[in-house]
């Protein structure tokens, strides 16, 4: 479970996460930690999400630049964007080829690739939905400042985003 909010964009450093916990008691829990972390947010609910294990954790996202228009980052999820920055930018759009350049310039791309005898990720799928992303940063640009799926987890078998998050402009 997930606090919805668009005033919390950090859902888990405002303890608006719980997992594998039962659901009235953790509806609770989020609810009191989201509005000890920021009273006056507006708060829809909780989002309930699926858990997910396997895989490899990612995070996939664009961001509209003055400059460059939409900039388009791949990195593995987790600890290694927060602590190692191993991520790859484009600039959007781009096809699923760039995509596939992108996942092999990162320094841990021997996990997606099934690093010490876990299954490798289905890079066609991954590269798929990087190139997606891209041509929908592309096309909205103009009506949106950033687009994150944050995690996107690669299965052997497609990719699944967990988590999403699109901030508009404001007009």
């Amino acid at each position: 479970m997930k606090v919805a909010s668009p005033d919390i964009l950090h859902k888990t450093e405002a303890g608006g996460v719980k997992l594998g916990v039962a659901a009235l008691a953790a509806f609770e829990e989020i609810m009191a930690s989201a509005r000890a972390y920021a009273p006056s947010a507006q708060s829809d609910g909780v989002l309930v999400s699926p858990m997910v294990a396997g895989g490899v954790e990612c995070i996939l996202g664009a961001k509209t630049d003055p400059v460059f228009d939409p900039v388009m980052l791949f990195g593995l999820g987790g600890v290694f964007t927060e602590v190692l920055k191993d991520v790859a930018f484009r600039r959007a759009p781009f096809g699923v080829n760039t995509a596939r350049e992108m996942i092999c310039e990162l320094k841990g791309a021997a996990l997606l690739e099934g690093a010490r005898g876990q299954p490798p990720a289905d890079l066609d799928a991954l590269a798929a939905a990087i190139s997606r992303l891209s041509l929908f940063a592309a096309a909205h640009g103009d009506s949106i400042e950033s687009v994150e799926m944050n995690p996107l987890r690669a299965l052997p078998e497609g990719c699944l985003a967990l988590d999403e998050l699109i901030v508009k402009k404001e007009v």
